[in-house]
């Protein structure tokens, strides 16, 4: 007698169908959904070919009888919603946490946002958009979409140029009129003094306000109050810089090699070191030294109060990036560490995921 063949996942099911929109071929998607030993189930196989050929053909899906539980009512609200976004409509927000099916389609339809907001040039949409998605990307309980995650983080941070780090965007912030005298400097000090819950750097309120050498009586700067931080995704080797939730610079990373493992936890900005020595086998390495690794910019980690040997650097060998290639650190390009190490404040949290 014929044992029972296991249903195919739900989670296979979603990471098949994301992957094979992100591709642009649905060759995958009919396989699996056709193969008799998975055996979909019937109102899950109707949902998907539903889905797809809506997004296809942008025309309203068929009635269908919703179905009992959050997690089904999650789908039938993504898959009436398609004519909608794809006419720019606002993606519905639905929970995705336990159901990776919904988590894909939900991400499917930002992808398709987030291209029209960018086509139509809307950078605040483009930006919140493409934050949402890879979020929603980091956290699926599936391998991470390397390529798709680097894709979007294109998108993101040309995008947050015209939204998180340009003095017009729409982001929280406190006014401040400059005065005679005043400087970036002192301006700094005086809103950290008058509220301590804000983590602020210099590079910060120069590249948010686009000011130029020099400040004028009368002008008004924004400070910004969403705390910036970063989070390290070890699987993705992507290094995100955030303020508040939302994500505004996206980068490539190397990581620690096996054996060397970049350590997961929290930690803090220490010392921020421009053109960095490096301590070697006996010897203190100057910048530019053959020997020294760690690229234009240091920007060290603390925990408990404490030093660590760990930090993120830039690197002589870009090549390496992406990779696992340190002795523990993060490794980025000289030119992308030297854009984080100007908006990240010392003091300021360093979370590493798995």
């Amino acid at each position: 007698m014929a044992l029972p063949t296991p249903g195919v996942s739900v989670q296979t099911l979603a990471r098949v169908l994301l992957e094979s929109w992100l591709r642009g071929d649905p060759t995958s998607l009919q396989i699996l959904l056709n193969d008799e030993q998975q055996a979909v189930p019937a109102e899950l196989h109707s949902l998907t070919v539903q889905f797809w050929e809506t997004l296809v053909q942008a025309k309203p899906a068929s009635d269908r009888d919703l179905a009992n539980g959050d997690a089904e009512g999650a789908r039938e609200l993504l898959l009436s919603s398609v004519p909608r976004v794809l006419a720019g409509g606002q993606v519905p927000v639905v929970p995705t946490a336990s159901d990776p099916m919904a988590r894909a389609m939900r991400m499917v339809l930002l992808v398709e946002a987030m291209g029209r907001a960018d086509q139509e040039s809307q950078a605040g949409r483009t930006a919140q958009v493409a934050s949402e998605l890879m979020d929603l990307e980091l956290e699926a309980p599936w391998a991470p979409h390397r390529q798709a995650l680097l894709d979007w983080s294109l998108n993101l941070n040309k995008a947050q140029e015209g939204h998180r780090l340009h003095p017009e965007g729409v982001w929280s912030s406190l006014p401040y009129m400059v005065e005679s005298g005043d400087n970036l400097v002192g301006i700094r000090k005086k809103f950290v003094t008058q509220h301590p819950e804000l983590c602020l750097c210099v590079g910060l309120l120069r590249w948010v306000n686009a000011t130029g050498q020099y400040l004028h009586p009368g002008q008004t700067l924004r400070i910004p109050t969403d705390t910036p931080r970063v989070d390290v995704y070890l699987d993705a080797r992507l290094l995100v810089y955030r303020h508040g939730s939302e994500i505004v610079r996206a980068w490539d990373v190397g990581i620690g090699k096996v054996g060397h493992d970049t350590p997961l936890g929290d930690f803090v900005v220490g010392d921020k070191e421009s053109e960095p020595s490096w301590p070697g086998k006996g010897e203190l390495l100057p910048y530019g030294h053959p020997d020294n690794p760690l690229g234009t910019r240091w920007l060290g980690w603390h925990r408990g109060g404490e030093k660590s040997s760990f930090g993120i650097h830039g690197t002589r060998e870009p090549e390496g990036v992406g990779e696992r290639v340190s002795q523990g650190c993060v490794r980025m390009r000289n030119g992308e560490v030297e854009e984080l190490f100007e908006l990240l404040p010392r003091g300021a949290r360093i979370r590493v995921h798995p």
